[in-house]
Protein backbone atom coordinates (compact mmCIF):
# COMPACT_ATOMS: atom_id res chain seq x y z
CA UNK A 1 0.00 0.00 0.00
CA UNK A 2 1.02 3.90 -0.74
CA UNK A 3 -0.65 7.20 1.53
CA UNK A 4 0.02 10.60 -0.05
CA UNK A 5 -1.32 13.85 2.05
CA UNK A 6 -3.04 16.29 -0.77
CA UNK A 7 -3.11 18.64 2.61
CA UNK A 8 -3.90 18.42 5.92
CA UNK A 9 -7.21 17.73 5.35
CA UNK A 10 -7.32 15.38 2.35
CA UNK A 11 -5.16 11.68 1.33
CA UNK A 12 -5.02 9.63 -1.21
CA UNK A 13 -4.12 5.97 -0.28
CA UNK A 14 -3.45 3.18 -3.32
CA UNK A 15 -3.47 -0.91 -1.74
CA UNK A 16 -2.53 -3.81 -4.19
CA UNK A 17 -1.91 -7.40 -3.05
CA UNK A 18 -1.94 -11.16 -5.27
CA UNK A 19 -2.11 -14.18 -3.81
CA UNK A 20 -1.64 -17.24 -6.42
CA UNK A 21 -3.01 -21.06 -5.19
CA UNK A 22 -1.81 -24.31 -7.32
CA UNK A 23 -3.09 -27.91 -7.45
CA UNK A 24 -5.32 -27.24 -4.45
CA UNK A 25 -7.28 -30.75 -4.30
CA UNK A 26 -11.29 -30.92 -4.37
CA UNK A 27 -11.04 -33.52 -1.26
CA UNK A 28 -14.78 -34.09 -1.06
CA UNK A 29 -14.73 -34.70 -4.64
CA UNK A 30 -11.85 -37.31 -4.39
CA UNK A 31 -12.66 -38.86 -1.02
CA UNK A 32 -15.64 -41.11 0.19
CA UNK A 33 -17.80 -40.11 2.84
CA UNK A 34 -19.13 -36.76 1.60
CA UNK A 35 -21.92 -38.42 0.52
CA UNK A 36 -20.36 -40.72 -1.55
CA UNK A 37 -19.59 -44.59 -1.25
CA UNK A 38 -17.13 -44.23 -4.07
CA UNK A 39 -14.71 -40.99 -4.80
CA UNK A 40 -16.80 -39.25 -7.81
CA UNK A 41 -13.88 -38.12 -9.21
CA UNK A 42 -10.22 -39.88 -10.12
CA UNK A 43 -8.88 -35.93 -11.05
CA UNK A 44 -10.23 -32.66 -9.53
CA UNK A 45 -7.55 -30.08 -8.72
CA UNK A 46 -7.93 -26.41 -9.17
CA UNK A 47 -4.55 -25.82 -10.95
CA UNK A 48 -5.03 -22.31 -10.19
CA UNK A 49 -5.97 -19.63 -8.32
CA UNK A 50 -4.85 -16.36 -8.70
CA UNK A 51 -6.57 -13.36 -7.22
CA UNK A 52 -5.85 -9.71 -8.03
CA UNK A 53 -6.90 -6.67 -5.89
CA UNK A 54 -6.28 -2.72 -6.21
CA UNK A 55 -8.21 0.28 -5.17
CA UNK A 56 -7.78 4.18 -4.95
CA UNK A 57 -9.31 5.45 -2.11
CA UNK A 58 -9.86 9.33 -1.66
CA UNK A 59 -10.48 10.76 2.10
CA UNK A 60 -11.28 14.69 2.80
CA UNK A 61 -12.33 15.18 6.20
CA UNK A 62 -13.55 18.87 5.03
CA UNK A 63 -15.77 18.21 1.73
CA UNK A 64 -17.86 20.89 1.49
CA UNK A 65 -20.84 21.02 3.68
CA UNK A 66 -20.07 17.89 4.84
CA UNK A 67 -18.21 16.67 7.80
CA UNK A 68 -15.81 14.32 5.34
CA UNK A 69 -16.32 12.07 2.57
CA UNK A 70 -14.41 8.90 1.46
CA UNK A 71 -14.30 7.65 -2.79
CA UNK A 72 -13.13 3.85 -3.49
CA UNK A 73 -12.67 2.81 -7.13
CA UNK A 74 -11.17 -0.55 -7.28
CA UNK A 75 -10.27 -3.32 -9.94
CA UNK A 76 -10.31 -6.96 -8.86
CA UNK A 77 -9.64 -10.62 -11.08
CA UNK A 78 -10.44 -14.00 -9.93
CA UNK A 79 -8.51 -16.26 -12.62
CA UNK A 80 -9.12 -20.31 -11.85
CA UNK A 81 -8.39 -22.98 -14.02
CA UNK A 82 -9.53 -26.91 -12.78
CA UNK A 83 -8.60 -30.20 -14.00
CA UNK A 84 -11.50 -32.51 -13.59
CA UNK A 85 -11.42 -36.27 -14.83
CA UNK A 86 -14.79 -38.21 -13.44
CA UNK A 87 -14.40 -41.92 -11.76
CA UNK A 88 -13.39 -44.21 -14.61
CA UNK A 89 -13.75 -41.29 -17.00
CA UNK A 90 -11.66 -41.31 -20.10
CA UNK A 91 -12.19 -37.28 -20.03
CA UNK A 92 -9.78 -34.71 -18.34
CA UNK A 93 -11.48 -31.53 -18.60
CA UNK A 94 -9.97 -28.39 -18.40
CA UNK A 95 -11.96 -25.47 -17.16
CA UNK A 96 -11.49 -21.51 -16.87
CA UNK A 97 -13.17 -19.14 -15.15
CA UNK A 98 -12.10 -15.23 -15.20
CA UNK A 99 -13.96 -12.68 -13.42
CA UNK A 100 -13.19 -8.79 -13.94
CA UNK A 101 -14.75 -6.54 -11.23
CA UNK A 102 -15.20 -2.98 -11.60
CA UNK A 103 -16.51 -1.34 -8.08
CA UNK A 104 -16.90 2.08 -7.49
CA UNK A 105 -17.80 3.48 -3.52
CA UNK A 106 -18.62 6.63 -1.64
CA UNK A 107 -19.71 7.87 1.12
CA UNK A 108 -20.17 11.33 3.57
CA UNK A 109 -21.30 12.12 7.05
CA UNK A 110 -22.79 14.71 8.45
CA UNK A 111 -23.33 15.84 12.22
CA UNK A 112 -26.53 17.60 12.59
CA UNK A 113 -26.71 19.21 16.10
CA UNK A 114 -25.37 16.94 18.84
CA UNK A 115 -28.05 14.77 18.40
CA UNK A 116 -27.68 13.10 14.89
CA UNK A 117 -24.98 12.34 12.25
CA UNK A 118 -25.98 11.23 9.16
CA UNK A 119 -23.68 8.68 6.71
CA UNK A 120 -25.20 8.49 3.78
CA UNK A 121 -23.52 7.08 0.09
CA UNK A 122 -23.39 4.31 -2.74
CA UNK A 123 -22.29 1.36 -3.87
CA UNK A 124 -21.75 -0.32 -7.51
CA UNK A 125 -19.99 -3.59 -8.43
CA UNK A 126 -19.67 -4.89 -12.33
CA UNK A 127 -18.45 -8.54 -13.00
CA UNK A 128 -17.76 -9.36 -16.31
CA UNK A 129 -16.90 -13.47 -16.73
CA UNK A 130 -15.14 -15.01 -19.24
CA UNK A 131 -15.33 -19.32 -19.18
CA UNK A 132 -13.70 -21.67 -21.24
CA UNK A 133 -13.56 -25.65 -21.04
CA UNK A 134 -11.72 -28.31 -22.98
CA UNK A 135 -12.35 -31.74 -23.11
CA UNK A 136 -9.35 -33.97 -23.61
CA UNK A 137 -9.47 -37.89 -24.29
CA UNK A 138 -6.68 -39.23 -22.04
CA UNK A 139 -6.08 -41.74 -24.26
CA UNK A 140 -5.93 -40.18 -27.77
CA UNK A 141 -4.69 -37.00 -26.68
CA UNK A 142 -7.97 -35.27 -28.81
CA UNK A 143 -9.18 -31.98 -27.76
CA UNK A 144 -12.43 -31.36 -27.97
CA UNK A 145 -13.89 -27.27 -27.50
CA UNK A 146 -16.85 -27.29 -25.00
CA UNK A 147 -19.15 -24.93 -23.00
CA UNK A 148 -17.67 -23.67 -19.65
CA UNK A 149 -19.19 -23.42 -16.56
CA UNK A 150 -20.76 -20.16 -16.80
CA UNK A 151 -23.31 -18.89 -19.58
CA UNK A 152 -21.33 -16.94 -22.29
CA UNK A 153 -21.50 -12.82 -22.12
CA UNK A 154 -22.07 -13.32 -18.48
CA UNK A 155 -22.79 -9.85 -16.38
CA UNK A 156 -23.66 -8.13 -13.45
CA UNK A 157 -24.15 -5.10 -11.96
CA UNK A 158 -24.73 -5.29 -8.12
CA UNK A 159 -25.36 -1.30 -6.77
CA UNK A 160 -26.99 0.42 -3.88
CA UNK A 161 -27.65 3.76 -1.97
CA UNK A 162 -28.36 3.81 1.30
CA UNK A 163 -28.57 6.63 4.49
CA UNK A 164 -28.21 5.91 8.49
CA UNK A 165 -28.95 8.26 10.74
CA UNK A 166 -27.55 7.71 14.49
CA UNK A 167 -29.79 9.67 17.05
CA UNK A 168 -29.34 10.63 20.88
CA UNK A 169 -31.90 12.89 21.12
CA UNK A 170 -33.81 11.08 23.56
CA UNK A 171 -31.86 10.92 26.23
CA UNK A 172 -31.74 7.27 27.90
CA UNK A 173 -32.03 5.74 24.30
CA UNK A 174 -29.65 5.84 21.24
CA UNK A 175 -31.52 5.41 17.89
CA UNK A 176 -30.01 3.91 14.97
CA UNK A 177 -32.01 3.91 11.69
CA UNK A 178 -31.41 3.07 8.27
CA UNK A 179 -32.55 2.56 4.59
CA UNK A 180 -30.89 1.43 1.59
CA UNK A 181 -32.34 0.65 -1.75
CA UNK A 182 -30.14 -2.31 -3.67
CA UNK A 183 -30.68 -2.40 -7.50
CA UNK A 184 -29.01 -5.82 -9.61
CA UNK A 185 -28.77 -5.84 -13.29
CA UNK A 186 -27.62 -8.95 -14.89
CA UNK A 187 -27.60 -10.73 -18.62
CA UNK A 188 -26.05 -13.57 -20.43
CA UNK A 189 -26.55 -15.84 -23.62
CA UNK A 190 -27.80 -19.53 -23.53
CA UNK A 191 -25.34 -21.35 -24.05
CA UNK A 192 -27.43 -23.82 -26.83
CA UNK A 193 -29.61 -21.04 -28.43
CA UNK A 194 -27.35 -17.97 -28.16
CA UNK A 195 -30.29 -15.86 -26.78
CA UNK A 196 -30.02 -13.22 -24.38
CA UNK A 197 -30.98 -13.81 -20.81
CA UNK A 198 -31.61 -10.59 -18.73
CA UNK A 199 -33.38 -9.59 -15.77
CA UNK A 200 -32.81 -7.16 -12.72
CA UNK A 201 -34.56 -6.82 -9.00
CA UNK A 202 -34.52 -4.28 -6.81
CA UNK A 203 -35.46 -3.84 -2.93
CA UNK A 204 -35.99 -0.72 -0.47
CA UNK A 205 -35.21 -2.26 2.68
CA UNK A 206 -34.77 -0.25 6.45
CA UNK A 207 -33.33 -0.98 9.77
CA UNK A 208 -34.15 0.07 13.57
CA UNK A 209 -31.86 -0.21 16.35
CA UNK A 210 -32.74 1.07 20.04
CA UNK A 211 -29.72 0.66 22.46
CA UNK A 212 -30.34 1.73 26.65
CA UNK A 213 -28.03 1.45 29.48
CA UNK A 214 -30.27 -0.50 32.38
CA UNK A 215 -26.89 -0.44 34.85
CA UNK A 216 -23.83 0.84 35.51
CA UNK A 217 -21.76 -1.09 32.73
CA UNK A 218 -24.64 -2.50 31.47
CA UNK A 219 -26.41 -2.15 28.10
CA UNK A 220 -29.27 -3.52 26.21
CA UNK A 221 -29.80 -3.55 22.37
CA UNK A 222 -32.79 -4.30 20.28
CA UNK A 223 -32.38 -4.95 16.35
CA UNK A 224 -34.67 -5.37 13.63
CA UNK A 225 -33.62 -5.26 10.07
CA UNK A 226 -35.06 -6.14 6.50
CA UNK A 227 -32.56 -7.60 3.94
CA UNK A 228 -32.54 -8.65 0.35
CA UNK A 229 -30.17 -10.42 -2.11
CA UNK A 230 -30.51 -11.22 -5.42
CA UNK A 231 -29.59 -14.16 -6.85
CA UNK A 232 -25.83 -13.79 -7.89
CA UNK A 233 -24.44 -14.78 -11.17
CA UNK A 234 -23.15 -18.26 -9.79
CA UNK A 235 -26.72 -19.30 -9.06
CA UNK A 236 -28.44 -17.65 -12.31
CA UNK A 237 -25.48 -18.20 -15.09
CA UNK A 238 -23.60 -21.43 -13.60
CA UNK A 239 -23.67 -25.03 -13.92
CA UNK A 240 -21.34 -27.18 -11.91
CA UNK A 241 -20.08 -30.15 -8.91
CA UNK A 242 -20.78 -29.94 -5.35
CA UNK A 243 -20.01 -33.36 -3.08
CA UNK A 244 -23.74 -34.55 -3.62
CA UNK A 245 -23.80 -34.30 -7.25
CA UNK A 246 -24.40 -31.96 -10.19
CA UNK A 247 -26.05 -28.55 -9.33
CA UNK A 248 -27.98 -26.65 -12.77
CA UNK A 249 -27.76 -23.18 -13.17
CA UNK A 250 -31.47 -21.58 -13.02
CA UNK A 251 -32.26 -17.67 -14.79
CA UNK A 252 -35.40 -17.29 -13.22
CA UNK A 253 -34.38 -17.46 -9.27
CA UNK A 254 -36.46 -15.38 -7.22
CA UNK A 255 -34.47 -12.66 -4.68
CA UNK A 256 -34.10 -13.78 -0.98
CA UNK A 257 -35.98 -11.20 1.25
CA UNK A 258 -35.38 -11.27 4.86
CA UNK A 259 -36.50 -10.10 8.41
CA UNK A 260 -34.03 -10.24 11.61
CA UNK A 261 -34.41 -9.61 15.02
CA UNK A 262 -32.09 -9.21 18.06
CA UNK A 263 -31.67 -8.02 21.55
CA UNK A 264 -28.33 -8.14 23.17
CA UNK A 265 -26.64 -7.59 26.50
CA UNK A 266 -23.34 -6.47 27.05
CA UNK A 267 -21.96 -6.04 30.17
CA UNK A 268 -18.47 -4.32 30.86
CA UNK A 269 -16.93 -4.81 34.31
CA UNK A 270 -13.27 -3.87 35.72
CA UNK A 271 -11.79 -6.64 34.74
CA UNK A 272 -13.72 -8.32 32.30
CA UNK A 273 -16.58 -8.04 29.51
CA UNK A 274 -19.27 -10.17 28.59
CA UNK A 275 -21.77 -10.22 25.56
CA UNK A 276 -25.11 -12.48 24.93
CA UNK A 277 -27.27 -12.25 22.59
CA UNK A 278 -30.63 -14.13 21.04
CA UNK A 279 -31.87 -13.87 17.20
CA UNK A 280 -34.42 -14.83 14.73
CA UNK A 281 -33.92 -14.91 11.29
CA UNK A 282 -37.02 -15.74 8.77
CA UNK A 283 -35.40 -15.88 5.03
CA UNK A 284 -38.36 -15.98 1.88
CA UNK A 285 -37.89 -17.27 -1.20
CA UNK A 286 -34.54 -18.86 0.24
CA UNK A 287 -31.95 -20.83 -2.27
CA UNK A 288 -31.96 -24.60 -2.46
CA UNK A 289 -31.58 -27.22 -4.48
CA UNK A 290 -34.26 -29.36 -6.01
CA UNK A 291 -33.54 -32.74 -7.69
CA UNK A 292 -34.13 -33.57 -11.34
CA UNK A 293 -32.40 -36.83 -12.13
CA UNK A 294 -30.88 -39.96 -10.21
CA UNK A 295 -29.17 -41.67 -12.84
CA UNK A 296 -28.13 -44.66 -10.16
CA UNK A 297 -30.45 -44.96 -7.42
CA UNK A 298 -29.19 -45.88 -4.05
CA UNK A 299 -25.69 -45.03 -5.47
CA UNK A 300 -24.88 -41.26 -3.81
CA UNK A 301 -23.01 -38.93 -5.84
CA UNK A 302 -24.06 -38.84 -9.30
CA UNK A 303 -27.48 -37.07 -8.62
CA UNK A 304 -28.37 -34.10 -10.62
CA UNK A 305 -29.68 -30.74 -9.12
CA UNK A 306 -31.05 -27.40 -10.28
CA UNK A 307 -31.07 -24.23 -8.29
CA UNK A 308 -35.13 -23.22 -7.35
CA UNK A 309 -36.88 -21.09 -4.17
CA UNK A 310 -37.47 -23.42 -1.98
CA UNK A 311 -39.99 -21.17 0.50
CA UNK A 312 -39.05 -20.01 4.14
CA UNK A 313 -36.19 -20.90 5.98
CA UNK A 314 -36.07 -19.86 9.45
CA UNK A 315 -32.55 -19.48 11.88
CA UNK A 316 -32.59 -19.09 15.68
CA UNK A 317 -29.43 -18.41 17.21
CA UNK A 318 -27.80 -17.81 20.82
CA UNK A 319 -24.49 -16.26 20.97
CA UNK A 320 -22.39 -15.79 24.37
CA UNK A 321 -18.75 -14.11 24.61
CA UNK A 322 -16.43 -13.55 27.71
CA UNK A 323 -12.79 -11.47 28.18
CA UNK A 324 -10.82 -10.95 30.51
CA UNK A 325 -9.27 -7.68 30.48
Amino acid sequence: SWEHALGAKRGLRFSASRTRDFDVPRTDRMNAGFGQTNPSDDEHFFTLQDRERYQLTYTDTEAGFTDGMQVRASLRRYDEKRRIRARNSTTRRLEQDVTDTLGLGADWTKALGDTHLLTWGFDADYDEVDSTRDNVNINTGVVTAAGGTFQPDSKYLSSGLFVRDEISAFEAFDLTAGLRYAFVDYSFKDFTTGVKDEGDASALTGSLQVARNVAEGARVTGTIAQAFRAPNLAELAKSGTFAGGTELANPDLDPETALYEEIALDLVRPTWNAAFGVYHNAIDNAAARRLISDPTPGVPGDEVYQRANGGELEYYGIEASCKRK
